[in-house]
Order: structure tokens, then sequence, then C-alpha cells
């Protein structure tokens, strides 16, 4: 994925350099994008990228999972507009762009909740829960952190939580609190 983005390394390469990072104290961020649209097999890159994130999930700070939105100007938006993704038209439809998990119609809605789910493990993990929600969050950040280095998503429970989540980050959103 990183050289047909235009990246001139590979994701193993980098690996090392975190690891020393991190031991002169630096937090490292590790982003993924997922559904990129130069991708033919979405569901072939996700279990690449949870492989390499179960086997190096004690390594980085905090990991991110984004589902990919075609913005303008990139040099993807073409190839995402031939694949049937369809920008806003006026300022109305700008106004309700999704800049963090527009569904683009490569990738099917069992991937995208899965990743959005994922969002929400890396988000506990990160602890950012706990300031809130205290001895329930560290209940949550096990259960999350088993599910993500083993790659186990979506029971029925979870499903539940997602769509929760999904709708308090709407309710908080209008009231310009971050969730």
């Amino acid at each position: 994925v990183l050289k047909t983005i235009g990246k001139n390394c590979q994701i193993e390469e980098l690996w090392p350099v975190v690891r020393r990072i991190r031991t002169h104290g630096i937090r490292v961020q590790v982003p993924f994008i997922l559904g990129m649209p130069c991708i033919e097999d979405p569901w072939k890159e996700y279990r690449q990228t949870m492989a390499f994130i179960g086997k190096h999930f004690d390594e980085a700070d905090q990991f991110h999972a984004f589902t990919y939105t075609p913005y303008p100007g990139t040099a993807f938006l073409k190839q995402a507009a031939d694949r049937g993704y369809r920008l806003p038209r006026d300022i109305w439809e700008w106004s309700r762009y999704d800049l963090h998990g527009a569904l683009v119609p490569w990738m099917d809605r069992k991937l995208a909740l899965r990743t959005k789910y994922l969002q929400i493990c890396f988000i506990i993990c990160a602890g950012h829960v706990r300031k809130v929600a205290g001895r329930v969050a560290r209940f949550f950040e096990r259960i999350c952190r088993w599910r993500i280095t083993h790659n186990c998503f979506l029971l029925p429970l979870d499903l539940w939580l997602v769509l929760l989540a999904n709708r308090m980050q709407r309710r908080f959103a209008q009231k310009r609190v971050i969730f």
C-alpha cells in the first residue's frame, strides 16, 4: 500500500525506528488508512493490517484506524470517482461531509463498521475514556486490547456498543464536545 500511495518504504522498515524513538521517551502514534481506492481487495488489506497491529500492539503508544475519505485535490480523487464515489455538489452537502468515516462504494458496510469499532477500541486502549469512566473503562480496555490483538470483533454486544458510541458521538458533536 505504501508504494502505491507514493511512499518509498515499507512499514517493516520503519518499525525499528519506532522502537528507538520510544526508548527516548517520545510517544509514538501509528495511523492506518483502510479502504483506499487503489486497493482491489479491502478485506485482504484489513487482514494484513490487523496481523501487523496484533504483532506490534504493545510497541506503540497509540494506533489509529481511519476509513479513506476522498478529499478534493488529492491523488486518488479521480480513482475514487471512477469507482463510484460522489463528492458533495453544493455548500449544503459540504456542510455534512464526513471527514473521518465516509462510506466509500468499494468498501462494504461490514468492513466499514469493523473499522469504526476498531477506531473506538483504539481510543479506549489509549486511555482517553479512563478520564470519564474510570474502572469501567479499564474493563473495556482489556476487552478491546484482546479483540485488537486477536482480530476478533463484532459480537452482538460489540455491535450494540458501536451503535451507542455513534449516537453519543453525534449528540456530543452538536454540542462541540469531542468524543
